[in-house]
């Protein structure tokens, strides 16, 4: 079985979901409490590392990380947060969120577009169950404002990852 980064989807009301070689199994010991964007990653074994909301940040053991709260995604984005592998690192993650469009409704007063914004997760830190460094939100905004999407996609060579999102043409 390939892939095995993916074993573990967190999502919704404290769900997921575990995959296996042939099957898959609900799990409910998730922290998450989101209807939309949440990302998950495990190790090339298959064991689960962390998981976000693009919020917060929690553990392998479901606790919320140090520095794993306030990050810049919104529990309207449809994509709030992904994460990506660091260039020829397996203890070094990236968790790159974005915010909800500018709209109001009745559900969301207001709500303000954080643009794209990045964090890095070492997975050394705390006894492995790791830590998101301590940031500065004027110095991790890589875009001012974006739509409600980010994806990630492998580049050619297996090492680097195209994030990406957009606003209206760009």
């Amino acid at each position: 079985m390939g892939q095995l980064e993916s074993s573990y989807w967190y999502f919704g009301i404290n769900s997921g979901l575990k995959f296996t070689e042939n099957s898959s199994e609900p799990v409910f010991d998730g922290r998450l409490q989101t209807t939309e964007g949440c990302a998950t990653i495990s190790d090339s074994e298959g064991n689960l590392l962390f998981y976000t909301d693009g919020i917060y940040v929690y553990n392998r053991n479901h606790q919320l990380m140090p520095n794993g709260i306030g990050l810049k995604g919104n529990p309207s984005s449809t994509q709030s947060g992904i994460i990506v592998p660091y260039p020829n690192r397996s203890d070094l993650y990236y968790i790159f969120t974005v915010g909800a469009d500018d709209f109001a409704s009745p559900e969301i007063p207001s709500t303000e577009n954080t643009g794209l914004n990045y964090y890095l997760v070492d997975m050394n830190l705390e006894g492995g169950l790791g830590d998101v460094l301590p940031f500065d939100e004027d110095d991790n905004n890589l875009m001012p404002i974006t739509s409600e999407k980010v994806t990630a996609v492998a580049h050619k060579n297996d090492l680097f990852y195209w994030v990406i999102t957009h606003y209206e043409d760009k």
